[in-house]
């Protein structure tokens, strides 16, 4: 019974360790990538791409509503 529980303890203490090392490698975003100063970034997420533009123009399709009354 003793030596169960030394070898769980063993366990234990190599386990903690590896775990936090693993959290350090965290990803990080594409280079020369930032954030938008109009949108806040959702927490944990990463930016993989990205384009600068100095303008662009997209054309959006709108249909007209119905009236709810």
């Amino acid at each position: 019974m003793q030596r169960v529980s030394c070898g769980i303890l063993v366990l234990i203490l190599f386990w903690i360790p590896m775990t936090l090392v693993a959290q350090d490698d965290a990803p990080q975003d594409a280079e020369g990538c930032k954030d938008s100063a109009v949108i806040t970034r959702m927490p944990g997420s990463t930016i993989h791409s990205c384009e600068n533009k100095e303008f662009e123009q997209v054309k959006v399709p709108v249909a007209k509503m119905p009236m709810v009354m």
